[in-house]
């Protein structure tokens, strides 16, 4: 049984105060847990219910041999740690990697002959961020960039909406940078500029692409701001009878539909 200690640390990890604090993540479920442990992450601890170790042993088993520590706990202790509403009885704490500091050269100066990023504008609610990060890695985009103003990456509701893509695509917090200097800093270093607009011109699949592009998706009220909008080399559209789509919808769409001239 854990310590009060210990279990007053995994009840604070539902903050991102608490999650910068102590460097870690509580996640939950099956599918999560098991990319975490296949993602080279360092998942510190692994928590389980007696139903979750007859349900998930191959889990269980796969973090004891990775030499992750391993704890069962009774279902009404792990209901209190849990984030979610219906718990499957599986939990584990995964420890936060720093920060890489020459992520952005390395942005800037792709290596593969073919870069694609997203850059999201002030998206804010978390549960948009989380699902374009997982669409992103189910499309192959490279990275994508948070601008100030966007839901956190370590918001709770954020990162279990990514599922276990948070784990798999390559993120770049830019909350400290103005966007549009940020933006004009890529567009300098050959990067096309491609906008998202109920007003565009052109269609996704009408858009051409270069070797290096950055598709930029807004603000779930506001849209892209026009000052980024002003930046762009094309502003694409997405035909539609309804007044607006979901901005992680929108984006799926988009991505889907620009990419798939290159397949």
């Amino acid at each position: 049984m854990p310590s009060e200690k210990e279990l007053s640390t995994l009840r604070k990890l539902r903050q991102k105060k608490y999650i910068v604090k102590y460097g870690k993540l509580l996640i939950e479920g099956a599918r999560f847990i098991k990319d975490a442990l296949d993602s080279g992450r360092t998942v510190e601890k692994v928590y389980f219910t007696e139903g979750a170790e007859r349900r998930y042993p191959d889990i269980i088993k796969r973090a004891k041999e990775k030499g992750v520590e391993t704890e069962r706990l009774s279902a009404r202790v792990l209901r209190s740690i849990s984030l979610l509403e219906t718990p499957q009885g599986l939990a584990a704490t995964v420890l936060i990697p720093p920060d890489n500091p020459n992520l952005l050269g390395k942005l800037l100066r792709p290596r593969k002959r073919f870069s694609f990023y997203l850059f999201l504008d002030e998206v804010q609610d978390p549960g948009n961020v989380g699902t374009i990060i997982r669409i992103a890695d189910g499309l192959g985009i490279d990275c994508v960039i948070l601008s100030s103003g966007c839901a956190g990456v370590f918001n709770p509701k954020t990162y279990h909406s990514s599922m276990g893509s948070i784990f798999r695509v390559s993120l770049f917090d830019a909350k400290d940078r103005n966007s549009k200097e940020l933006l004009e800093l890529f567009k300098r270093e050959g990067f096309k500029l491609i906008g998202s607009d109920a007003g565009g011109k052109l269609l996704p699949e009408e858009t051409e692409l270069s070797d290096k592009n950055i598709l930029i998706v807004g603000n779930e009220g506001k849209g892209v701001k026009q000052k980024l909008l002003d930046l762009c080399e094309a502003v694409v559209r997405i035909p539609t009878r309804n007044e607006s789509l979901n901005v992680a919808v929108s984006t799926g769409i988009i991505v889907y539909n620009l990419l798939a001239r290159r397949r």
